[in-house]
């Protein structure tokens, strides 16, 4: 990382000359901003002559102030002020004054708002284009249609990746677009800092037992902590940076430093063999030659080191050059192992070895995925009579016993899953293997409306969930026996009520090896319903590609005011049309009877409709209320649901007037929308964008306004793929407080971030796995996870989890997930502060065969990557053994010992 923007408005002096002497970039931006009026030129001030003069001195005056810092490289005219006369003014006065740096402004565009996808029409008072959370896929238009052009604007993001909670998913992805093009030139995250402030924490005896990197000692409050019941804020909107409040590390910020990092090694043209390694390293300076840096290198087998070696003189390389370099890191004559083996390198600078870059590479031979000692022996009779193990099956009784010398394993009738592991008569869980469809959700989630669009999958498979889960046995659990003593208990079992996602389990106890082995697999929709990943946000741009298309009952769409050039959304009980992007707060359902499921029927003009937001609720006319009803049940819309009152009915009519009642409605044209008039007058009153009221925006008036709908994302925005799909248990705490596993490490990781956590084997606090995010959400995931090993904290009593398919996705905590939760269907913290976690007398153990990325693009609607996106689809296997152990140095050796060659 190298470049900061002062936003949004001039830093301290002092900040300065420190970037002076350290040599960061600076944006300097002038303090101006009138986010809040508008950008369209109607109403925005940057088109207001009053404010010109005030708009040129501000900016004038932060020239004039910083010119001689050699730090600024680039001035900003403001953020979020809209475009107009104003700062066309103050970019021409900058660039007389000072015609050695370039200008830059996110509003110069002739586009009231900006666009995750769609691209702006650039105006002349900017040098460069500098966006606001474009996603990759904008990145890649822009380069398509401009890398060979020599006049074009670079594109450096002034916002991206926004880093709010468990964010910054994506960032791999956005810097392998971005080194592909020299016309992309990075960007800045948003923001730098948590912006909380630190609060005592409410009860004594806490302190002793939060553990993590805070040690309890204090917590930081955020909106909605202060000032009486009822004060508005934003809640947790400005926690959003790389650091915390104290300036520790967010997970998040690792991987911004990997993703930026100055050094850049990818395998060259002769590749990554067995015994030697051809790179080719980019070094990314400005300035600095590779002369100041060594290469340091090791091979882990299993993820340990054993053996490595320094290269201190590196080929000269330049700045922004590239050089090949091949060396051998394992003699040719030594037996090779068939284990799993890494390539380590790491760039650091000589005169104190700090690390600058690293790099990780899969070395061959490829081992193949472990099995259990034992697994494809035969298993041809039942258990009755025909084996050594006698499992204990009582007609009637909840669980179903196998019994062997070391190790006793029950078996739950509701799930056919464990619901005892008992070794050398000590139990092992704390409670029972369940299937778990579930995850906390992280800021990302709740801005995208997830905590409403999910809510099915919260009790999916949870039979003991408090407030009640789903989960219905449709054949088993029957116990086979095999002629060498091993059971297997097979089962299959529908995890929601409307039986669309069905569980496969396959059990085996091995007595021999002391381990239970646990194959699953799980259906998600057996009506192929489709999923997020095929069904990216549409940002319904009025480019006519969507005109043809006909409204139906049933339809998710986005409904675009002409007036006011901006969507309308729904924000907690806020009705309003302020944003030219769409995204989940604008997403709406459409339906034209409530006492039936959505049939795809056409809407016609004359049509009464309703509209429900992805809150759950239903749009009702505001002319002197609430501008929102809920529905029934948390608002979950049903076949049951009743009629809405007629201040929830909406219909439709040309805007252009003319006799075109009952002809179809087709999304793209002027459309108007008329409700009740609630004063209970005769004239027709419609719907209009509205201004700021206490009670809501929408309002009705006898003014018509014009309004168009636009497809939105596909129904399966309200019926979408899980966020995990997994197995969860608990594990006693007294046997499972340390962790050792081999995997990324050593922080979390998901599929959208992992690329700044290299694999490895690591070992840790169960305690320090839980990162404790001001507002707690998701946390803790390990990716790739070959194995894991929970134990006493001397490591010779515990449970070794391993994986027997690919890596899998593991996290333990000592908490329950729901302490790290939203309160079901809600935007509200179960434990409102991560300094407020309390630990519990568990540790809670995930094996999860699928995740989801975190996202990040931004918090306020967008979706992960489609890549990083679960599918509906796609059917879930994974597998994983269980095995107990006493007196346990190394967990990799038993792991050794545990497992064969398939």
């Amino acid at each position: 990382m190298n470049t900061v923007r002062c936003s949004h408005y001039p830093n301290d002096e002092a900040w300065y000359s420190l970037c002076d002497e350290e040599g960061l970039y600076v944006i300097d931006e002038a303090n101006v901003e009138s986010h809040g009026m508008g950008f369209d030129p109607s109403s925005t001030l940057a088109a207001d002559p009053a404010f010109a003069d005030a708009t040129l001195a501000r900016v004038s005056n932060m020239a004039e102030r910083d010119k001689n810092h050699p730090s600024v490289i680039i001035w900003s005219l403001g953020n979020e002020a809209g475009n107009g006369p104003g700062f066309h003014r103050a970019y021409a006065h900058l660039k007389r004054r000072d015609p050695t740096r370039p200008v830059q402004y996110e509003n110069a565009r002739l586009e009231p708002g900006w666009s995750t996808e769609h691209m702006e029409t650039i105006d002349a008072d900017t040098d460069l284009f500098v966006p606001m959370y474009p996603s990759p896929a904008k990145l890649e238009r822009y380069a398509a249609a401009h890398e060979l052009d020599s006049s074009a604007r670079p594109l450096i993001m002034c916002e991206y990746s926004h880093a709010m909670g468990n964010s910054c998913g994506g960032l791999a992805e956005y810097w392998r677009v971005i080194r592909a093009h020299g016309v992309l030139q990075g960007g800045c995250i948003w923001d730098f800092a948590d912006q909380g402030l630190c609060m005592p924490l409410a009860r004594a005896g806490t302190l002793a037992e939060v553990g993590g990197h805070t040690a309890g000692r204090r917590l930081f409050g955020y909106g909605g902590d202060f000032g009486p019941p009822g004060t508005p804020s934003d809640e947790a909107f400005c926690i959003n940076g790389l650091v915390q409040p104290d300036r520790q590390l967010n997970p998040h910020a690792v991987e911004a430093r990997s993703a930026m990092q100055p050094i850049w090694a990818v395998a060259g043209p002769s590749g990554v063999s067995a015994t030697e390694v051809d790179l080719v390293i980019s070094n990314e300076h400005d300035f600095l030659s590779l002369a100041p840096f060594a290469l340091l290198w090791e091979v882990q087998e299993q993820g340990a080191p054993v053996r490595g070696g320094v290269i201190t003189e590196l080929p000269h390389c330049a700045a922004h050059s590239s050089v090949r370099l091949t060396f051998e890191h394992t003699p040719a004559d030594l037996p090779l192992r068939p284990v799993e083996r890494h390539l380590f390198v790491r760039f650091a600078r000589k005169a104190d070895r700090a690390e600058v870059a690293w790099a990780q590479f899969g070395l061959p031979p490829w081992p193949r995925p472990p099995s259990l000692l034992g697994a494809a022996a035969g298993c041809s009779a039942t258990y009755r009579g025909s084996t050594s193990v006698q499992v204990v099956d009582v007609e009637g009784a909840a669980e179903l016993i196998v019994p062997s010398a070391e190790m006793t394993v029950a078996f739950s009738r509701a799930t056919g899953l464990p619901t005892s592991l008992k070794y050398q008569g000590q139990e092992r869980l704390a409670a029972p293997l369940e299937p778990s469809l579930w995850r906390p959700l992280n800021d990302n989630e709740l801005g995208s409306g997830r905590h409403n669009a999910l809510h099915k999958w919260r009790g999916a498979g949870r039979p003991s969930q408090e407030g009640g889960g789903y989960m219905r046995m449709l054949r088993g659990p029957t116990a086979t026996a095999c002629t060498d003593g091993r059971v297997v208990v097979r089962s299959k079992a529908a995890l929601t009520a409307d039986g669309e996602t069905v569980l496969f389990t396959t059990c085996t106890v091995h007595p021999a090896a002391s381990a239970v082995e646990v194959r699953a697999r799980v259906v998600l929709s057996g009506g192929g319903a489709g999923t997020d990943a095929e069904a990216p946000a549409q940002d319904g741009g009025d480019d006519g590609a969507d005109r043809g298309d006909i409204l139906r009952d049933g339809a998710v769409v986005v409904l675009r005011s002409d007036e006011a050039a901006a969507y309308l959304d729904v924000e907690g009980s806020r009705v309003r049309a302020r944003w030219d992007d769409s995204g989940a707060w604008q997403q709406l359902l459409v339906r034209a009877a409530l006492e039936r499921p959505p049939d795809d029927s056409p809407i016609r003009y004359g049509d009464a409709v309703f509209l429900i937001a992805h809150t759950g609720v239903m749009l009702s006319a505001a002319h002197a209320g609430a501008p929102l009803s809920a529905a029934p049940d948390g608002g979950a819309l049903t076949a049951d649901t009743p009629a809405a009152t007629a201040t929830q009915r909406f219909v439709l009519e040309p805007a252009a007037g003319g006799e075109l009642a009952g002809q179809l409605v087709r999304c793209g044209a002027p459309i108007l929308l008329k409700g009740c008039n609630p004063a209970g007058g005769s004239r027709p009153e419609f719907i209009v964008p509205g201004a700021e009221h206490a009670d809501g925006d929408a309002s009705l008036s006898e003014a018509k306004s014009t309004w168009r709908f636009h497809r939105g994302r596909a129904a399966n925005y309200f019926h979408a793929a899980p966020l995990r799909v997994g197995i969860e248990c608990a594990l006693e705490r007294s046997c499972a407080t340390r962790v050792r596993w081999f995997g990324r490490g050593p922080h979390e990781s998901y599929p959208d971030r992992h690329d700044g956590a290299p694999v490895g084997q690591w070992d840790g606090r169960v305690a320090d796995q839980t990162f404790r995010y001001c507002r707690p959400q998701e946390t803790g995931n390990k990716m790739e996870t070959r194995w894991m090993a929970l134990s006493d904290d001397a490591g010779e009593s515990g449970t070794l989890v391993l994986s027997l398919s690919a890596p899998l996705s593991m996290q333990c905590h000592h908490h329950a997930l729901a302490d790290l939760d939203t309160l079901p269907e809600t935007r509200t913290n179960r434990v409102r502060h991560g300094a407020e976690l309390e630990q519990q007398d568990l540790t809670t153990l995930c094996v999860d065969g699928a995740m989801a990325g975190v996202g990040g693009i931004d918090s306020w609607g967008n979706l992960p990557l489609p890549q990083h996106l679960l599918s509906l689809d796609q059917p879930v296997e994974w597998a994983f053994a269980l095995r107990p152990f006493v007196g346990l140095d190394d967990p990799a050796a038993l792991v050794a010992d545990l497992v064969a060659e398939a």
